[in-house]
């Protein structure tokens, strides 16, 4: 049985690759020195590089800021633009059939189908083909000649009780 863990003999402890340890400590700092001035060489742009960038990412937080403003003003210009035609498109069909406005807020929909079938389902609770009470000829301009207005008869009914 061998001894797989055994030094081979080799003065470099097997290593074959032509290094060779330093000698003193004087060496050993000139090697670490050399090392180091060769990595800072790689990032001696590093300031400047970081300067730039964060310049960049300024202007283009500024840039997408305005941007998602614009966006954001587009929005919410659609949905008022699609909110007021929902409106008038309801208040349209309320109109066209007429229905009293104790009732508007049961006339809802996202269609016109929607909405007039609403309506007509309101019209038919009501029970009135028209909603609206029948004119009165005794009131208005011209109407009611010779007919004591409403302040008389009260005037009239004050007078009887006193």
């Amino acid at each position: 049985m061998s001894d797989e863990n055994a030094p081979s003999g080799d003065e470099n402890g097997g290593n074959n690759s032509g290094w060779t340890p330093p000698a003193s400590q004087e060496e050993l700092n000139r090697i670490i020195a050399e090392r180091v001035s060769r990595e800072k060489a790689k990032y001696a742009d590093y300031g400047d590089l970081k300067a730039k960038a964060s310049k960049f990412d300024e202007l283009d937080a500024a840039s997408k800021s305005d941007l998602e403003k614009a966006q954001q003003r587009a929005a919410e210009a659609e949905r008022e633009r699609d909110s007021v035609k929902a409106e008038t498109l309801r208040l349209s069909v309320i109109a066209r059939h007429q229905i009293p406005a104790d009732y508007h807020e049961f006339v809802v929909g996202s269609t016109e189908e929607d909405l007039e079938a609403k309506a007509q389902k309101v019209l038919k609770l009501i029970g009135s083909d028209s909603p609206f009470p029948k004119a009165d000829p005794s009131q208005g301009a011209g109407g009611g000649a010779g007919k004591p207005s409403t302040a008389d008869l009260f005037a009239d009914f004050a007078a009887k009780k006193l």
